[in-house]
């Protein structure tokens, strides 16, 4: 299975994403904790191939709506955009939770409302902290309270604009389209995913992101399975 792949199933990945999990930004913290607390169950702090086929076979029931123990491409597909509009539904209520606690943020004297005053003094405490951690990462390794212009040159090249112009254009390249998942996960190609294969695609995705085989998948191993798929 495509590396890849570990990051599509709570927005496409049909079946794979029946688990409910929201995996879209494998990189930050909240998406490797939100994979461990939705599905570890005894709560060690990783998932265990049990937990993670936990209900799959009730799971498997929600995609196939036709109830005749397949799931097809418009069952999947259908899916998929369930599980798409339900993680943008999650989005927007995490980004309006956001919005409310930095109003809170904004509103120093908690009257309700943000003066011109307090928004211009939260704005600049916030750009001089910017401002300093900035002037830290181009101090150089001596860290002496200054920026030569070779440190200036040095940490100011272009080279941060186009690697994240092409990061993007690779993560756009590299998302899998419903048909393309359905095929993979179709290993006898008769146009119907059946349960047992079903099982065989999650087992897939677990033991790519398994990284030492020990039937457990921690926080550690997703952070290094996102550094792997940024490699290719």
């Amino acid at each position: 299975m495509n590396k890849r792949m570990f990051v599509l199933p709570a927005v496409i990945g049909g079946l794979i994403l029946s688990s409910g999990i929201s995996i879209a930004k494998p990189s930050s913290k909240s998406s490797h904790s939100g994979f461990i607390s939705k599905l570890d169950a005894n709560k060690d702090g990783a998932v265990s191939r049990k937990e993670f086929n936990a209900n799959l076979t009730e799971k498997f029931a929600n995609v196939d709506k036709g109830g005749d123990g397949t799931i097809n491409l418009a069952e999947f597909t259908q899916h998929g955009k369930e599980r798409k509009a339900a993680y943008e539904k999650e989005k927007l209520e995490r980004r309006a939770v956001g919005k409310t606690k930095y109003f809170k943020t904004l509103d120093s004297n908690g009257d309700g409302s943000v003066s011109e005053s307090e928004y211009i003094s939260a704005a600049t405490k916030k750009a001089t902290k910017k401002a300093q951690e900035h002037f830290v990462k181009l101090d150089g390794d001596d860290q002496d309270g200054k920026i030569s212009q070779e440190e200036f040159v040095q940490k100011r090249g272009h080279k941060n604009y186009h690697d994240k112009s092409s990061s993007k254009s690779k993560k756009r390249s590299g998302h899998h389209s419903a048909g393309t998942m359905f095929a993979k996960m179709d290993t006898n190609n008769d146009g119907e995913i059946s349960l047992e294969e079903n099982k065989l695609g999650r087992l897939k995705w677990f033991n790519s992101l398994d990284k030492n085989n020990d039937g457990l998948v921690t926080a550690d191993e997703l952070k290094q399975a996102h550094k792997d798929r940024k490699k290719d």
